[in-house]
């Protein structure tokens, strides 16, 4: 990777789980307030562990993510760490770079260009998948800066789905769903679990839904190395 940035007060510095060998190290010892000391740089962080490592179970599962799809940027995956569940504990995000004509659509259209691919906590140490899909199924997932996630649904043209969700011990608590059938106008209802009616909404309600949410996007990705 080159040379990383500084690490200092007992600071990780280096890599972890890629099997990299250390080829230099530069210490420099500086008084207390000094700023950030000089020299090249290649990576901005002074350490990189692979999710990997952390999680060997879940390698040959990651490696079945990595297709190269029409829609999607040369089967690259990346990945992130966000305490969804709020318990102090990160959970690990499996996350696709896509292409600009398939950015979140309507109602939050172009907002970001990353989806969620699967996201894993941590049980009796052992990977617990809470969220996974393949390449093929049409719903695409997002994440909310209050940490909901956003699973957006397309029936193709004439129909969508906005589910919301939150994270907790190992699974995903709904919270509510909007449907969208505009085959004959834009008509908007307000779904149950498993998708059956529940009432009838006007734009305005379904739109008062929709921005309660949003698409985040300053998550801080990395690419996956296998």
């Amino acid at each position: 990777m080159g040379w990383l940035g500084w690490a200092k007060n007992g600071e990780s510095a280096g890599t972890a789980g890629f099997g990299y060998r250390l080829e230099g190290i530069n210490i420099v010892v500086a008084p207390a307030g000094t700023g950030t000391p000089g020299g090249v740089v290649d990576k901005a962080e002074p350490f990189y562990e692979n999710p990997l490592a952390l999680y060997p179970a879940i390698a040959s599962e990651l490696k079945a993510l990595n297709w190269k799809d029409g829609k999607y940027e040369k089967g690259q995956l990346y990945y992130c760490y966000e305490d969804l569940s709020n318990d102090g504990i990160p959970e690990l995000i499996i996350g696709i770079q896509v292409k600009p004509w398939n950015f979140a659509v309507f109602p939050y259209a172009g907002k970001c260009n990353h989806e969620i691919a699967m996201i894993f906590q941590v049980k009796n140490g052992s990977p617990v998948p809470i969220l996974g899909r393949d390449a093929y199924i049409r719903g695409r997932y997002y994440l909310d800066p209050n940490n909901y996630i956003i699973d957006f649904g397309s029936g193709g043209a004439y129909s969508h789905g906005w589910v919301y969700y939150s994270v907790s011990d190992y699974d995903l608590n709904y919270i509510e769903h909007v449907y969208l059938e505009n085959l004959s106008g834009e008509v908007y209802t307000l779904r149950d679990q498993n998708g059956y009616l529940l009432k009838n909404l006007t734009k305005s309600e379904a739109y008062a839904i929709f921005d309660k949410y949003s698409i985040k996007t300053n998550i801080d990705w990395t690419p996956l190395v296998f």
